[in-house]
């Protein structure tokens, strides 16, 4: 019987292959190869295993307007992320915010407690958590006593890039 010449490099190659890969007496599956060495794992908000560094800074944005928050005594807003790798969005971990008053030419920062503390240098801020992460409010005590007050914020996302401050003057009566 005469085989073709294409039977013939099929039985070959099959030949070949299983020959050269060796069998497997069990069921078990193999485990995935562990990654180069000069990959360095990432946090899943920048896109995954070593898929890119998140070094884009947050944006948040006061979205209450100063005299509404002077009389309602509640400042809201949004901030954003956009992160990196393929689906281009990042997440927001925390928005702070510093309120303070001028005392001449040193403030007044809120604590957590809601009262002003001792006048210090107006660089070295307190900062506070507001409530929410994407968009976010921050209520002001009522024991705050009337003036003229400056109100600033920052987003943080969850590779630890801080945004730039946004500011907002709010006269509380």
């Amino acid at each position: 019987m005469k085989r073709s010449p294409y039977f013939l490099f099929a039985v070959a190659l099959a030949t070949a292959s299983l020959s050269a890969a060796p069998a497997l007496a069990t069921d078990e599956v193999p485990a995935p190869p562990d990654p180069p060495a000069s990959v360095t794992p990432t946090p899943p908000a920048t896109g995954g295993f070593g898929a890119c560094k998140d070094t884009s800074k947050p944006t948040s944005r006061i979205s209450t307007s100063s005299s509404s928050a002077g009389r309602s005594r509640v400042v809201r807003g949004t901030a954003s992320d956009r992160g990196c790798g393929a689906s281009g969005r990042g997440s927001v971990a925390r928005v702070r915010i510093s309120v303070l008053r001028k005392s001449g030419k040193r403030c007044q920062f809120m604590s957590s407690n809601g009262r002003l503390g001792q006048a210090k240098s107006c660089s070295s801020a307190t900062w506070l958590k507001a409530k929410g992460g994407s968009r976010w409010s921050f209520a002001l005590p009522r024991s705050l006593r009337q003036g003229s007050y400056t109100i600033r914020v920052a987003a943080l996302d969850s590779a630890g890039n801080v945004g730039s401050q946004k500011s907002m003057r709010v006269r509380v009566r």
